[in-house]
């Protein structure tokens, strides 16, 4: 009589494991969800807050320090790209995302915020209105080795 139930209990399993394949045979998009294939945004977490901003005219390493000190975010760069700039005056109540855009105008350098940190770099040089930009040439240089033999092709 134990081994009938045993046999009963593994064949109700199996049974029940068919008709949930079956009924995900039947119904597919019950269990998949839709794929979601749009790309993030860029998330403006700085662009709300609206901040009283008082900076003279000075280096743009110190405007930037002093601004990420105000939005509460750090601040990277490289020492290269503020070598001798000079950031313009900036005063009055406006987000965050303003003012870094106000500092670093005309500079060639734009503002990335990732979280906490905002990143400086050298702005794109867009073409057009379509998603072609402009990049620098390269020149390629390259020697035989001797050692290897003649190459196919």
């Amino acid at each position: 009589m134990k081994h009938n139930k045993k046999h009963n209990s593994k064949s109700t399993i199996a049974a029940s494991i068919f008709a949930s394949w079956a009924l995900l045979a039947w119904q597919p998009n019950a269990v998949a969800a839709e794929l979601n294939t749009q790309l993030p945004q860029e998330q403006d977490s700085i662009s709300f807050a609206p901040l009283q901003i008082s900076l003279p005219s000075q280096q743009l390493s110190t405007s930037l320090k002093k601004l990420g000190d105000m939005a509460g975010l750090n601040i990277a760069y490289s020492n290269e790209l503020l070598l001798g700039k000079t950031a313009l005056a900036i005063q009055g109540k406006m987000s965050a995302k303003e003012a870094f855009q106000r500092l670093l105008s005309n500079s060639g350098l734009e503002v990335k915020v990732e979280g906490t940190t905002a990143y400086i770099k050298k702005s794109v040089e867009k073409i057009s209105n379509t998603n072609e930009f402009k990049l620098n040439k390269i020149q390629v240089r390259a020697k035989r080795f001797h050692e290897i033999g003649p190459l196919r092709g």
